[in-house]
């Protein structure tokens, strides 16, 4: 593929991106108002039932112990199927629904309802981006094909509208479709997940300012940072089959599969890298948006282009570029042979000279998106060094740091592995230190 043409399809990658982006960002201004209501409620409940300030874990007890449990379980699936057709409102003024359920089961309902309400608006909001998503790949990869429109096919653009996109996003894919996964990450897990760190503070003895913390870095962390995922693994997923629609009509009859080069591209994508499909064969290839947060991507693939250039992910500085084109394999390699050059030589903190990195560490690094100038922090600047361990594959030193921490062994200089520092870990070294 020239370079003309690798640059028409990176825009159109690029363009749809950014349409995310605006997106994700559109929905963090949504999150707003719903994490403040469901920060409001999680206040009256702990201000309600705390006891000097913690929850009183007798009273908790008594609590769960109240609820009618058959007749809460039943009643909650008539609720959530209302909530789903719309009729919720009504619902939850029933003077029956209130008084079966415990004050605990209460919570959970209330937070229910909340993101009954965020889910049905982002269900929504998401269909219209998801199509949307899915002409604009569609047009744009029509016209780029065309030599921008210079010639015209017989197209039947009723194929495409708006009853067969409603179809096509309502095609499950990978066990569901988007619609059911946004209910699944905000309103049928988070209430349990909520609910579940009340009782583990009261159990623990926690205070409420904790117990509260607690429950809104849960809400952060499955409803917020599941979404992101969620968006940008259905958007993938839609975009590629705007691709192959495109490719079919305008006779495209081979595709090829285009790893993202970067270091948590996962082996299977990478493994398929640069492989040719028939766009109506009857091959495996791996699907875009297969797995979450997916950045492989398909391109026609047509006699006569040659491949110049193609993406990448700098793994020091997480921008992406234009480079020469290599395949991902040799891509990987020349990420080894870096990060090899940057740490072999090199001296820790505490004068172990470092002499080799094992194949583990080479494949820890990609695997975990670690960068050689994070590894070359922890073995300089740690926050905490782990005595000496011995084991049946030898002597092991841990250097923890701020972003990852390192295991070498001393007696040989051998860099052994590398992971990601936990915040936890952070907070526990740096703290005492």
């Amino acid at each position: 593929m020239s370079s003309y043409w690798e640059q028409r399809f990176l825009d159109l990658w690029l363009f749809n991106e950014s349409k995310d982006k605006r997106y994700l960002r559109q929905m963090d201004k949504r999150f707003v108002p719903i994490r403040d209501s469901i920060s409001d409620s999680i206040d009256i409940f702990l201000n309600r039932w705390a006891n000097q300030d913690k929850l009183d874990l007798d009273e908790l007890r008594l609590l769960i112990s109240k609820s009618d449990q058959q007749s809460w379980k039943f009643t909650l699936q008539e609720f959530r199927q209302k909530a789903i057709d719309g009729g919720y409102d009504d619902e939850l003024n029933r003077e029956y629904f209130r008084s079966r359920i415990s004050r605990l089961d209460a919570l959970k309902s209330e937070l229910y309802i909340q993101l009954a309400e965020a889910a049905n608006q982002e269900d929504k909001s998401l269909s219209s981006h998801l199509k949307d998503q899915f002409k604009e790949t569609l047009y744009q990869t029509i016209y780029k094909l065309t030599d921008n429109g210079a010639f015209t096919l017989p197209i039947n653009w009723g194929k495409y509208n708006a009853d067969k996109l409603k179809i096509i996003l309502s095609t499950p894919w990978e066990g569901s479709n988007f619609s059911s996964r946004v209910w699944g990450n905000l309103a049928d897990k988070l209430p349990d997940k909520l609910t579940q760190i009340l009782s583990q503070g009261a159990v623990n003895g926690w205070g409420i300012d904790r117990i509260k913390k607690e429950m809104m870095t849960g809400f952060d962390s499955v409803a917020a940072n599941r979404m992101y995922t969620l968006v940008q693994t259905e958007s993938a997923h839609i975009a590629e089959m705007a691709s192959m629609a495109g490719y079919r009509e305008t006779n495209v009859e081979q595709w090829q599969w285009m790893a993202t080069l970067e270091t948590h591209t996962c082996k299977y994508c990478a493994s398929m890298d640069s492989e040719v499909f028939e766009v109506d064969g009857n091959q495996d290839p791996p699907p875009g948006g297969s797995h979450p947060n997916c950045r492989c991507r398909s391109l026609p693939y047509i006699d006569g282009w040659v491949h110049l250039k193609r993406w990448s992910r700098n793994p020091e500085t997480g921008k992406g570029e234009r480079i020469d084109f290599v395949s991902y394999d040799d891509w990987l390699k020349g990420q080894h042979y870096q990060a090899n050059n940057a740490i072999i030589g090199m001296k820790t903190v505490d004068g172990i000279e470092i002499k080799q990195t094992s194949q583990h560490l080479a494949e820890r690094t990609i695997g975990r998106s670690v960068s050689p100038s994070e590894i070359k922090d922890a073995l300089q600047n740690p926050i905490y060094i782990r005595p000496d361990k011995i084991d049946s594959n030898g002597v092991s030193r841990k250097y923890v740091g701020l972003n990852v921490s390192v295991v070498v062994n001393p007696e040989t200089g051998t860099v052994i592995t590398t992971h990601k520092t936990g915040s936890r870990t952070v907070r526990k070294y740096t703290k005492e230190g």
